[in-house]
């Protein structure tokens, strides 16, 4: 099976509970919906994204460790300067990561951009040991 399945296995053992066997599995958004309103299909998907969607016939299982956080980031050629369309999309990055943390009340890490990590300039530099 794929990671989320195996990872799905694991803590539903850790509950003393039995996994399903899988027999669908997809990355299709409307697909999985589509199977979480009219089975009894389990799946990894994004609360926020569901509550976005007004979606209502799909509950979350009590889970909490399920939840993780993804890195987001772009890969840049070694020695090549930034062009003034990267560093928008850097800085986009930058607020949304800053504005999300926000919410969670904690601090976000500073972007790592192929293994430069910002300063407090904003330009790129060698990372923090």
């Amino acid at each position: 099976g794929t990671y989320l399945a195996r990872r799905l296995e694991v803590m539903m053992r850790a509950k003393g509970l039995t996994p399903p066997r899988a027999i669908v599995e997809t990355d299709i958004v409307m697909l999985k919906l589509d199977l979480m309103r009219g089975s009894d299909y389990l799946s990894f998907h994004a609360v926020d994204h569901l509550e976005h969607l007004g979606e209502t016939a799909v509950r979350p299982l009590p889970f909490p460790e399920a939840g993780w956080q993804r890195k987001a980031g772009l890969i840049l050629r070694h020695g090549v300067e930034p062009n003034a369309a990267t560093r928008d999309l850097i800085g986009t990055i930058e607020t949304v990561c800053r504005e999300t943390m926000s919410d969670r009340r904690t601090e976000p890490a500073r972007p790592d951009i192929n293994g430069y990590r910002s300063n407090a300039t904003g330009k790129p530099g060698r990372p923090s040991p």
